[in-house]
């Protein structure tokens, strides 16, 4: 949706422009606290500018102050670009090994694995970490990483909650990597466990 100065002077009472002069580096500021870098704060507020503009619809004068609703729009923002960092920071499995993906490992065909040693026994090795898991973590990871299925799939499976299972999966990503990080290193120097 499209708003012009018109619209949202209707639905907020304030002007676009001078409300957006007055308003942006007290957002900039508020957003600066949750990602402690103000370029990335900059970004963030203008992207709550826009999606509050294409949500102005959802915003009622009633309920709060258009500035009070901005903040939480940009809150919300924050909270999620903090959320996918802290995603991109942990390592994930599909991370390379030596030219190969976890994934591809764990899925390899054994007459393609049957011709790299070292693939070969990074396939075992990782296959016994994940059945050393405790069990709630390593059902969840068969599910995710060796059969394929999606959150929703595991969620109905398991009648676990999506967010218990986005949890254990990276929780038993994370114990997965602990255990395989050094002995892969081990094998990608050529030596054999």
């Amino acid at each position: 949706m499209k708003v012009n100065e018109k619209q949202f002077e209707q639905k907020t009472g304030y002007v676009l422009s001078e409300f957006y002069e007055a308003n942006f580096q007290k957002l900039t500021y508020m957003l600066n606290k949750y990602v402690r870098n103000e370029a990335i704060a900059e970004n963030l507020a203008n992207d709550t500018f826009i999606r509050a503009l294409d949500q102005i619809d959802k915003f009622d004068r009633t309920k709060s102050e258009f500035f009070t609703w901005l903040f939480t729009v940009g809150k919300n923002i924050a909270r999620a670009h903090l959320k996918k960092e802290s995603r991109l920071s942990t390592v994930s499995m599909d991370k390379d090994f030596d030219g190969f993906t976890l994934c591809e490992i764990l899925t390899a065909e054994k007459s393609t694995v049957n011709e790299d040693v070292i693939v070969q026994q990074k396939y075992d090795y990782v296959k016994e970490c994940i059945h050393s898991l405790p069990e709630k973590y390593k059902s969840v990871i068969v599910m995710r990483e060796l059969e394929n299925m999606t959150y929703q799939e595991i969620e109905d499976y398991t009648g676990l909650a999506e967010g218990t299972v986005k949890s254990q999966i990276r929780k038993g990503r994370q114990m997965l990597n602990k255990m395989c990080k050094r002995n892969l290193a081990l094998l990608d120097e050529g030596e054999f466990l």
